[in-house]
């Protein structure tokens, strides 16, 4: 998961469960600040009564980002929500299936370990996948040690190397010590020919990517205006 941008809805969150207009917006990088801080103690805040409300209302309407803070909550469990798996996969799938990229890398796991779900290897790396081609690096390394390992899918060497090379592009430097052993196992013409394929495949990735931020955050708009109509609501 991308931490800070989890913890900066946790945090718009909380500030929607104060009334309106007593925290001034210019604070909401406090609110921020306090959160992360709290990270290393306590990884998911306990969210108010109220700020559980609006979320659920924001669940309720279809929003991803509501449903993502929700199955975030029942697959760690809080103090206002029990561990629930079969509640956070219901979530989580609901944000995945609209393009929450969180959402489908959770998802793919919640497939593979039967977390609220029977066990189902093939829809764990349809996700994975999906995620992956969204730029998710983690579902990337994920890709690759699924298909060097092969317990999870048919192990191809091919395949692996080709996500490995993504991965590295993707910021994930630590796969790049794999290097060695796949090109060792792998002719030169095809180490040429998977090469050019994580080329023109790069592409692709980075146009999703930019499809997928640009529809989260026109989302995450509309998400937020919602949210502070519904807490003005009951405000009054």
């Amino acid at each position: 998961m991308e931490t800070i941008r989890i913890f900066r809805l946790f945090a718009f969150l909380l500030l929607m469960s104060y009334p309106l207009g007593a925290v001034p917006i210019g604070n909401l990088s406090a609110y921020h600040a306090e959160i992360l801080i709290d990270e290393s103690s306590n990884p998911i805040p306990t969210l108010t009564p109220r700020a559980l409300e609006l979320t659920k209302k924001g669940a309720k309407a279809g929003y991803s980002q509501s449903n993502f803070v929700l199955g975030v909550m029942y697959y760690n469990g809080t103090d206002g929500i029990e561990k629930d798996f079969n509640q956070a996969f219901r979530y989580f799938k609901i944000a995945a299936e609209k393009g929450q990229l969180d959402s489908q890398y959770i998802l793919g796991g919640m497939y593979i370990n039967a977390e609220g779900t029977p066990v189902n290897f093939e829809q764990g790396v349809k996700w994975y996948r999906i995620a992956a081609m969204n730029a998710y690096a983690d579902a990337q390394v994920t890709l690759v040690e699924s298909y060097l390992f092969g317990k999870i899918i048919k192990q191809n060497t091919e395949e692996a190397y080709l996500w490995c090379i993504l991965a590295i592009n993707n910021g994930k430097d630590h796969v790049r010590e794999m290097l060695p052993k796949f090109e060792k196992n792998l002719s030169r013409k095809s180490i040429l020919s998977i090469q050019n394929k994580a080329l023109a495949l790069s592409k692709q990735i980075r146009i999703n990517h930019e499809k997928a931020i640009a529809n989260n955050n026109k989302e995450q708009s509309k998400w937020q205006a919602f949210m502070e109509k519904e807490s003005a609501k009951s405000d009054k």
